[in-house]
């Protein structure tokens, strides 16, 4: 496991960029909160969203740009940032320094990975089937 590392990035990506999809690493996140009196830990699960707006707007108005979001679950409470900066200040002033000590942990999730290979795989399946079933389908109409 990483050594946990205080809750000061500058902003890093949930999802690390690959050069080929099966290099794709999928990371876990989540925030410590230790309480200094008791020594008491929480783990609150962190995760990165997109938001995509799939309606079409008037013909002249440009579509809505995408948003990434972090989302932090806090009890019954899920919180929503735009960035790290963003999730640091409002962590602090929940759980202040005085009191709190709050580390940001990732862990390499395989089972993530595993899960999005099998399902690209399947996809690719589905449309290589349909790429060929079209191809059959407009040489059987050209040679009739």
């Amino acid at each position: 496991m990483p050594i946990p590392r205080p809750f000061y990035s500058k902003g890093s990506a949930l999802v690390t960029q690959a050069k080929r999809l099966s290099d794709k690493r999928i990371l876990r996140w989540w925030v410590e909160v230790c309480e200094l009196a008791s020594g008491s830990v929480r783990k609150l699960p962190l995760t990165a969203v997109r938001l995509v707006c799939l309606k079409r707007g008037k013909k002249n108005e440009p579509l809505t740009p995408d948003r990434e979001l972090l989302r932090l679950q806090d009890d019954e409470e899920t919180w929503e940032a735009e960035s790290f900066e963003e999730l640091k200040i409002r962590l602090r002033d929940k759980y202040p320094d005085a009191t709190f000590v709050r580390t940001l942990h990732s862990v390499r999730d395989h089972e993530a990975e595993e899960r999005h290979e099998r399902a690209m795989n399947e996809l690719v399946s589905i449309l290589a089937k349909k790429a060929v079933d079209d191809l059959i389908e407009e040489q059987s109409r050209s040679d009739a």
